[in-house]
Order: structure tokens, then C-alpha cells, then sequence
């Protein structure tokens, strides 16, 4: 098995100079792939023929496909040109519990969120979604009825909704929902 932090600078990982982690998802899948052919080649060779799989939980639903794409259009370059040190023997990718579009999947579930565990009420959450989200132009309401709903998990480890407060560092801002 191996680890591949994504993107450097997470994690355990370095990155020395912040110019090197300049990442988005796309240009992280090839810094991945080129990671992955070089330790594969130079690194561990014995692993070469081994089935792959690439995983990851949570953000790993916007980057594991990413980089599984690109791993796809590397072989298929590779068995075209056979130009390659290798031929990986890409099998599969699994996500769990993962993001695959960042604003509904992380803005708009942490607002669902707030409402089905009881952290604001009907009324504010009635007026969001009616006035709020999707709508070309919100009324300034959704500012003050956005920030209710930060107030409300100002203090809660949202990960854990239920669970001892053990500190009152204050959660991430106010969710962006329109």
C-alpha cells in the first residue's frame, strides 16, 4: 500500500515554498500521476504488476476520479506509443463519503445539516431555501439569516454534531449558499 497526500502540504506532507503549492484539482492529478510513475518505476518495481486501486474518503470524490482519469489516459498512451516504463494494472477507485461538487455537497449540506439535527428553526430555514438558494438576486435577509445559521454552529465540532464540546474554538464561517 502506498500514501500519496493530496495536495502537498496537507497532511503530513511538505511544501517548502508556497509557490510549489499552488494546486488546483486538475494540475494535483498529474503531480499524482507523475508521483505515482516515478515511485513505481525508480522506487518499488516490484509492485508494478500489482492490481491497483486508488482511494481516498471525503474531498477524494473531486480528486481520486481526477487522477484515475488521468492514470487512464496515461495507459492508454502508454500501450499506444509503448513508451512507458511500465503499464500500471489499473483495476478500480473507491471514495467514500465523498464531496463530488464542493458547493452542494459541503455549503448546502452543512445548511441541511443544521436544520435536521435542530440548530435553527423551521422559520430561518424556511426562508433560505425560498429566498436564498438558487435565486439570481437574494434579498439582504439571507445575509443576516445566513449568519443565524453560523451562529448556531459557531461552537460545534460538526463532524461530531452531537458529541461533548470539549473547546470554544469557533467552527468554519458562515456556509456560502447563494
Amino acid at each position: 500500500m502506498i500514501y500519496i497526500e493530496s495536495p502537498a502540504g496537507v497532511g503530513y506532507s511538505l511544501c517548502p515554498d508556497w509557490k510549489e503549492c499552488l494546486y488546483d484539482d486538475h494540475n494535483s492529478a498529474e503531480d499524482n500521476l507523475q508521483a505515482f510513475v516515478y515511485m513505481l518505476a525508480n522506487k518499488f518495481p516490484e509492485l508494478q504488476g500489482n492490481p491497483l486501486y486508488i482511494a481516498g474518503e471525503s474531498y477524494a470524490g473531486i480528486y481520486v476520479p481526477r487522477l484515475v482519469d488521468r492514470i487512464d489516459s496515461y495507459i492508454t498512451n502508454c500501450t499506444a506509443n509503448k513508451s512507458c516504463p511500465f503499464i500500471p494494472n489499473l483495476v478500480g477507485y473507491m471514495v467514500g463519503n465523498g464531496v463530488t461538487d464542493y458547493k452542494f455537497d459541503n455549503d448546502l449540506a452543512l445548511f441541511e445539516m443544521t436544520f435536521w439535527y435542530g440548530f435553527i428553526s423551521t422559520e430561518t430555514y424556511n426562508n433560505i431555501k425560498q429566498n436564498c438558494i438558487g435565486v439570481q438576486t437574494p434579498p439582504e435577509e439571507c445575509d443576516e439569516w445566513i449568519n443565524e445559521v453560523a451562529f448556531a454552529i459557531n461552537k460545534t465540532n460538526i463532524y461530531d454534531a452531537f458529541g461533548k464540546c470539549y473547546n470554544n474554538t469557533p467552527s468554519s464561517a458562515a456556509p456560502q449558499l447563494y
